[in-house]
């Protein structure tokens, strides 16, 4: 069943994704300890007062480290049917991409988009040349967020999976 596919595929890449959040968090320790510096307190370390004469150096350092974050993921799925021989592999990749982002605490988004040129009132808009103009038949639909905690992320890539197991057996 399509259930036991997904169980088997989150098993298998299962290994490839705690592989990204390791590098990523490699990565992530060297640039910290790169913006790292040391910084005077303005507080005078009472261990150094005895050494005032030849020494400049009485104040207690403290190691400060820049914290925040500073990124974060926006992705873009093509689901047009010419899409349809590659979608399951592009899923999986997807499904990969938004289980490591949930490891590492990166906020993102995936949304598909289509543009059904079969609509009968189709009409591409007219726009300026630094306009950006969509048309009638453009659709995009929110796929997976970060917003709503692990418990709906699982709800989100199961019905995602249930969707491209039925495009795949149909195609």
């Amino acid at each position: 069943s399509w259930y036991d596919e997904l169980k088997a595929f989150k098993k298998e890449s299962a290994k490839a994704v705690s592989f990204l959040v390791k590098e990523f968090e490699m990565k992530k320790s060297a640039k910290e300890y790169n913006r790292s510096f040391m910084s005077k307190t303005g507080v005078l370390d009472t261990n150094k007062i005895y050494s005032y004469k030849w020494n400049e150096d009485l104040f207690k350092k403290s190691n400060v480290i820049p914290t925040g974050k500073n990124h974060g993921l926006i992705m873009f799925v093509d689901w047009s049917g010419s899409m349809a021989s590659n979608i399951q592999a592009t899923i999986k990749q997807l499904i990969n991409l938004v289980q490591f982002c949930a490891k590492v605490n990166i906020p993102f988004e995936v949304y598909s988009f289509v543009e059904n040129r079969s609509d009968l009132d189709y009409k591409r808009p007219e726009g300026l040349d630094s306009e950006i103009s969509v048309g009638a038949g453009f659709n995009l639909v929110q796929m997976f967020t970060s917003q709503k905690g692990s418990a709906k992320l699982e709800e989100q890539i199961k019905k995602c999976w249930l969707l491209v197991s039925f495009i795949c057996r149909n195609y």
